[in-house]
């Protein structure tokens, strides 16, 4: 789960600049500044619903409903952005001055074949999904996650186990714009949101199977309740 939520960031950083210049005809500076103000709104959305988690019932409620409904936004998200084929498209050529391109100038670049019949994600979708679904759905996994694994160790050396838990952000980080971007320059952004959503339905997958491990360690059985151990069962009177 916390992999999927760092491929989803990374893609984010990574290529919010090219996809917008190629679907929205931005030069570079505008989608520097484009994305940076909605960058800039997503975090404050973020905090928003960190503290929300921190101060209300929210941080009371099962994580694992917490999971999916992050999971659900990235879902959302990542659909949202497939050129869907009722999409306006296809994408708009930059404009050429004496035979060549300006730097200056947005649009799909002559160098992608694929600008030809993808379709242009509505502009409004873009700016709330990146704003808003993303800057909700990020904390829903990242809180819990960090909170849940603790707990689920309980009171043992965590060192190794958290240490692992971190090495899968620091592999995501390393991984992920190499392979966005190649898949970017020669398909688009169709594939990339194909394998988000794989990754996004296999963290789903996941939680269902595992949902009964994905709990707290109870030390001190409930009273009445069957404890297995080594040699058998007991009940804690």
């Amino acid at each position: 789960m916390y992999t999927s939520a760092a491929f989803f960031m990374l893609v984010l950083e990574t290529l919010a600049a090219p996809i917008t210049i190629a679907m929205y005809n931005w030069n570079n500076e505008e989608a520097i500044l484009y994305n940076g103000i909605v960058q800039i709104a997503s975090c404050g959305v973020s905090t928003v619903t960190y503290a929300l988690i921190g101060s209300t019932r929210i941080k009371k409620w099962d994580r694992r409903f917490v999971f999916v409904l992050g999971l659900t936004g990235f879902f959302f998200f990542h659909f949202c952005h497939y050129p869907l084929p009722f999409y306006e498209g296809p994408l708009t050529r930059p404009h050429l001055v004496n035979g060549t391109v300006s730097k200056d100038v947005g649009g799909c670049s002559y160098e992608y074949d694929w600008c030809d019949y993808t379709p242009r994600v509505p502009m409004f979708l873009y700016l709330f999904n990146f704003g808003i679904i993303q800057g909700v759905s990020y904390p829903f996994i990242s809180a819990p996650c960090n909170t849940l694994l603790s707990e689920i160790l309980g009171p043992r050396k965590q060192g190794t186990i958290q240490g692992l838990f971190a090495f899968t952000g620091s592999m995501a980080q390393f991984v992920v714009p190499i392979f966005s971007t190649a898949l970017f320059e020669s398909s688009g952004y169709k594939y990339i949101m194909v394998y988000h959503l794989c990754v996004i339905a296999l963290a789903f997958f996941m939680v269902l199977m595992l949902r009964k491990r994905l709990v707290p360690l109870e030390l001190v059985p409930t009273a009445g309740k069957a404890t297995k151990y080594k040699r058998g069962t007991f009940y804690r009177m």
